[in-house]
């Protein structure tokens, strides 16, 4: 299931092309050629900004410098440091221009070079400054890391591992600033973490929904609070030593790792309200029904789906209806939370007795919905499992499927 972040459009992790060894400030190609568009320069600091003088650019400019500076001040303030020189800023309206200008391939969020970073205005500032900040670690008065850059392969995946998980470490994620724990915790409940070793080897690939990058965040946030940033500092420097620098090997930490991803319950709402503001949560109390029972459901868009506040699974996809088996206790409160863009997000379900096929309950009016923090109301109607636009869009397969559905589509009022 290919969920929630393509489709939703939630700020993703930069990535980078290959990990930077100098800090000189020489222009490259790369530079010299956007350079010719990006005409604009604004000095903040140790910033210089570089940007293409169009009234939108110059709209959103301010807040661009104001989010970059800040970070930047955050960053070397918890790294211990002061950069010595310019850090030299490229910015543009989104990835797609990106691309085009600087010839970055499809997919990239941001990228960093030396002492020159890349990136789309929206994208937080933390993961590429990171990789710049990190250039000056061995200097003298920036509590020095002793490491030889050249005998560093950062074309192995244990080193890209490390290096993007501590600048994914540095990120908050998101409108609300989630930090990478919580969205980890998150993969964690929805079965999407694969074994350290695998993503280790793979990297940044998990064969899941959860991004490489994020769960290499996590592990190195975890790291950072309990063994301290200097040890991970020299870490990011020397991936093979974790046994020499943290006393486990890294297996060890990995089981230590979940446990601490354990401990933190996710916020399932707020993760939600990241990815778009257009969240609709739908409950309704079962008294009657006890023992297993098949349940089907639907969304418009995405949606968790919880049973006593313990996530029974998610969906992405309104054509492609899943099935779900759940335990009654005969009381009981289904919460399904489904995300959508451009408005409210409706509710399609079934939950049927597995021996009768008989419904239990389905999605009608009995349901209460609300959105965000708002009052809990009665939900409305709004039509039947495959009918108005539902029946324009969907294919003959699709429609048999939905019109199979005992329940209407619901909504908010």
């Amino acid at each position: 299931m290919a969920l929630l972040f393509s489709i939703l459009g939630a700020p993703l992790p930069a990535q980078e092309s290959p990990h930077p060894t100098d800090t000189a400030d020489d222009f490259g190609p790369t530079e010299q050629r956007v350079l010719a568009r990006l005409t604009a320069v604004k000095k903040a600091g140790t910033l210089v900004v570089h940007y293409e003088p169009t009234v939108w650019m110059k709209a959103v400019l301010p807040e661009f410098v104001r989010s970059q500076s800040k970070a930047l001040e955050a960053m070397e303030a918890r790294l211990g440091m002061k950069y010595d020189g310019e850090i030299h800023v490229f910015v543009y309206l989104d990835a797609a221009e990106m691309a085009r200008r600087t010839g970055a391939p499809d997919g990239i969020g941001a990228f960093s070079d030396r002492s020159f970073i890349h990136t789309p205005f929206t994208v937080p500032a933390h993961h590429e400054l990171t990789h710049v900040l990190c250039l000056q670690w061995n200097r003298d008065g920036n509590h020095p890391v002793p490491h030889d850059p050249a005998s560093a392969n950062y074309d192995l995946p244990e080193y890209k591992f490390v290096a993007e998980g501590f600048a994914d470490a540095m990120t908050l994620i998101g409108h609300d600033q989630i930090p990478m724990r919580h969205w980890v915790s998150f993969y964690r409940a929805l079965g999407w973490v694969p074994p350290l070793e695998r993503v280790r080897a793979e990297f940044p690939r998990t064969d899941t929904p959860a991004p490489g990058y994020w769960i290499a965040g996590s592990f190195l946030e975890y790291l950072i609070e309990l063994h301290g940033m200097e040890k991970v500092k020299r870490f990011y420097f020397r991936p093979q030593d974790a046994r020499e620098l943290f006393g486990s090997d890294v297996p060890d930490l990995e089981e230590r790792w979940l446990s601490w991803l354990d401990e933190t319950p996710p916020d399932f709402e707020k993760i939600a309200r990241a990815y778009s503001p257009d969240v609709v949560v739908f409950e309704k109390r079962l008294r009657e029904g006890r023992g297993r029972a098949n349940l089907r459901i639907t969304a418009d868009n995405l949606f968790l789906l919880f049973l006593n506040d313990r996530l029974v699974g998610s969906g992405d996809s309104w054509e492609r209806p899943r099935e779900f088996s759940v335990e009654q206790t005969g009381d009981d409160r289904l919460r399904v939370l489904v995300i959508n863009q451009g408005g409210p997000g409706g509710l399609l379900l079934d939950l049927l007795d597995p021996e009768k096929a008989l419904p239990l309950t389905v999605s009608d009016r009995s349901w209460n919905a609300r959105r965000a923090e708002g009052v809990p109301q009665a939900a409305e109607v709004l039509c039947g499992p495959c009918e108005g636009l539902w029946n324009q869009v969907a294919t003959p397969a699709q429609r048999e499927v939905l019109r199979s559905f005992r329940g209407s589509w619901i909504w908010t009022r």
